[in-house]
């Protein structure tokens, strides 16, 4: 069984609600990669999270590194539909960019995850989340993402009742805008 054949979100993914999202990609999973961890792009697809900034600098992130601290500036669908209203919020994250060999020249699985950065407004008990992206090489030109976010803490609960549908939403948002990115930017490659 692969990856793209197991339960999705994994059985290690606990939380009081998980949100995720899964799209196959027609592209490399290098290129999506790419993409995913460059937030400079994010404006052009991202409608869920259109913006970040490097924290403390403020200025517009650009590729992620291992350690950096990003705003993420989300715009959260409040309404189903094609054009959806949207309101606007802030959550501070912590990025931890992870790539898993499969053999010695290639990798298989790439992964980036970020964390909440906690506050002394919003102290863990409160709120801890957990946000895991990986993209699993399925052929030379076809990959898999998968996204999912565990939320913990008490604030989580009401978050679970208020707003579960929405961030829903969103990470599907999140997922079709990256899949029609990638591949618009790898056929333009490809010419």
């Amino acid at each position: 069984m692969t990856s793209s054949d197991a339960p999705f979100p994994p059985s290690s993914a606990s939380g009081t609600f998980i949100a995720s999202s899964r799209v196959k990609i027609n592209a490399p999973a290098s290129l999506v990669f790419d993409i995913l961890t460059d937030p400079s792009t994010w404006p052009d697809w991202n409608l869920f999270v259109p913006r970040a900034v490097s924290l403390p600098s403020e200025e517009p992130a650009t590729k992620m590194k291992q350690g950096d601290k990003i705003r993420f500036l989300v715009s959260l669908p409040t309404t189903a539909g094609p054009n959806p209203k949207r309101s606007d919020t802030r959550t501070d994250e912590l990025v931890e960019l992870i790539s898993v060999p499969s053999d010695e020249d290639t990798l298989k699985i790439y992964r980036a995850n970020w964390s909440m950065i906690q506050t002394v407004t919003l102290p863990s008990f409160m709120l801890r989340c957990l946000r895991c992206n990986e993209i699993e090489v399925l052929g030379e030109d076809e990959c898999e993402y998968r996204s999912w976010e565990t939320f913990n803490g008490l604030a989580a609960w009401g978050l679970r009742f208020a707003a579960a549908g929405t961030l829903e939403r969103g990470f599907n948002e999140w997922g079709e805008g990256l899949k029609k990115a990638v591949e618009d930017r790898w056929k333009a490659q490809k010419g």
